[in-house]
């Protein structure tokens, strides 16, 4: 999706104590709901253009940031204001699909290399929402656009908020002051066609390779089992050449340095949905 097609949603924060935040572009969101933490639980809800987040320690859903989040640690360092508080600055919100088919394999594509953040970086199809979407439609137009996949509302077995990211770019300070921030949700949706039956046509301006991924893949990555030593490789479908295969130690690795790696918010992601299948 384009820039030019997003606007801006409003988000509200409601914390322990039940206080409203309506939170800058400069807030470390994560650290507002759960402070010195690196995950809280939280119920979300998105109407009118709104998104609630709110912390329910009982709640299912993960709101992680990482360890190296510019946001939170520009705060604990008393240097927030470092970063101008632009008023044309928002945080932006996203939405990402872990596109699920009936043989249980997950969808994930690579970023084409021109992108202006995670370029050649291994994600699960996403962008950003449209006026009047709801989040669920927000994700199966994007899954369209990028990856030519048309859902069918009758062949969803499962559609259900998965977990969220904050996310900033550039992703630590030492790469520089964060010029993005996301707050990233994560949809799981689950088809009841085998991934054999599903056609993918890449949009080759936004995304330039996919694979399909077992849950014994995800496994591995979950326990960043290093595989390179065995030489184990990955399948993947690569434009324009076509079949390929890739060392799966580029999605094992947990560095924001690497290039095509998988991104830390994808593999966590990934984990939430392995742990809600085991």
């Amino acid at each position: 999706m384009t820039d030019n097609n997003r606007f801006k949603i409003q988000i509200l924060l409601i914390d322990i104590d039940e206080q409203k935040i309506y939170p800058k572009f400069i807030t470390p969101l994560v650290h507002q709901l759960n402070p010195n933490n690196e995950y809280v639980n939280v119920d979300i809800s998105y109407e009118n253009d709104q998104l609630i987040i709110q912390r329910n320690d009982k709640s299912i859903i993960l709101f992680r940031r990482p360890s190296y989040c510019p946001f939170t640690n520009l705060c604990l360092q008393n240097n927030s204001s470092i970063i101008s508080d632009n008023p044309l600055n928002s945080i932006a919100v996203g939405i990402v699909v872990l596109y699920e088919s009936h043989d249980q394999r997950i969808l994930i594509t690579r970023r084409a290399s021109h992108m202006r953040t995670f370029p050649s970086c291994w994600v699960c199809p996403g962008g950003g929402i449209e006026q009047g979407e709801t989040l669920i439609q927000a994700g199966i137009r994007e899954l369209h656009e990028e990856v030519g996949i048309e859902v069918n509302k009758n062949e969803l077995e499962t559609s259900r908020t998965l977990a969220l990211w904050e996310s900033s770019f550039p992703a630590a300070l030492d790469h520089g002051l964060p010029r993005r921030h996301h707050i990233v949700i994560y949809l799981h949706i689950r088809s009841s066609r085998t991934s054999d039956e599903i056609s993918v046509k890449i949009d080759p301006n936004e995304v330039d390779a996919y694979t399909w991924l077992s849950y014994e893949q995800i496994g591995n990555i979950c326990k960043r089992t290093n595989v390179l030593e065995n030489l184990v490789m990955f399948h993947a479908h690569i434009h324009p050449t076509g079949m390929c295969e890739l060392p799966f130690d580029l999605l094992t690795t947990a560095d924001y340095n690497q290039k095509e790696n998988l991104t830390n918010g994808t593999r966590f992601a990934l984990e939430q949905l392995y742990i809600l299948k085991s």
